[in-house]
């Protein structure tokens, strides 16, 4: 186990535990706005330990080629095991850690905001070949893994009349994100349409019944996304 206060430059303290079943267990906590919560960390290796260095937080993984890497955590680029390299006459070389047949993401950037290129399979050179994309003007670009992020609620439930709602068949028509400089989100698969970071409260309208309502925050895309709350429409 490690812990790391105020980490990622936020109030949070983090502590971060590998399990014996090669994933890892990630709660943080948030004392004076009294927020606590536990996430599940998965990758197609096995965490093998973890330290803190005052607000950094690492961790020995083993990939799924069984070689050992020293990792960060890190919230500025949604990519695992990425590579920030020149493009070359629309080529990236990625031979530092990617070989033929790798698909990777690849993430760009113009100075202010991040943009993503999607999936480029890896040539025989052990280059990405942007020749598809070429003509936008970057000079530079993040390559590596896309992981997956998702934030799932507990049931939506609410008091009613007669007593809590748990247990009979409900729906959840709309939901209110309250989202800084998002880029990429999905509400129960109803996507963000935006060309730039939007902040502020967004209104999704979702459908389906079921007697555990759930809201589901996923991304298609490695881009940035901060989630500060929700307020869900429960229809009983």
């Amino acid at each position: 186990m490690a812990v790391a206060h105020s980490a990622f430059g936020l109030p949070d303290s983090y502590a971060m535990l590998t399990l014996g079943n090669g994933n890892a267990a990630l709660f943080t906590s948030n004392r004076a706005e009294r927020r606590a919560a536990w996430m599940s960390v998965n990758t197609d290796g096995r965490f093998c330990s973890v330290v803190a260095v005052e607000d950094r937080l690492f961790a020995n993984v083993y990939d799924s080629k069984g070689n050992l890497q020293l990792c960060e955590f890190d919230g500025e680029i949604g990519l695992d095991f990425y590579l920030y390299k020149p493009i070359v006459s629309n080529v990236v070389d990625v031979s530092d850690l990617y070989t033929n047949g790798d698909v990777l993401d690849v993430v760009v950037t113009d100075g202010t905001q991040l943009s993503s290129l999607l999936e480029f399979t890896v040539n025989a050179s052990n280059e990405v070949d942007l020749t598809s994309v070429s003509g936008l003007g970057f000079t530079h670009a993040y390559v590596g893994k896309k992981f997956t992020a998702k934030i799932v609620t507990n049931p939506i439930d609410a008091n009613m009349g007669t007593g809590p709602a748990t247990g009979d068949v409900r729906g959840i028509a709309n939901v209110v994100v309250d989202a800084k400089n998002a880029r990429s989100m999905k509400v129960n698969n109803r996507p963000l349409i935006t060309e730039s970071g939007f902040t502020g409260k967004k209104e999704f309208r979702v459908l389906g019944y079921s007697r555990n309502p759930q809201v589901t925050i996923e991304q298609d895309d490695p881009l940035y996304l901060q989630v500060n709350g929700i307020v869900a429409e429960l229809i009983v």
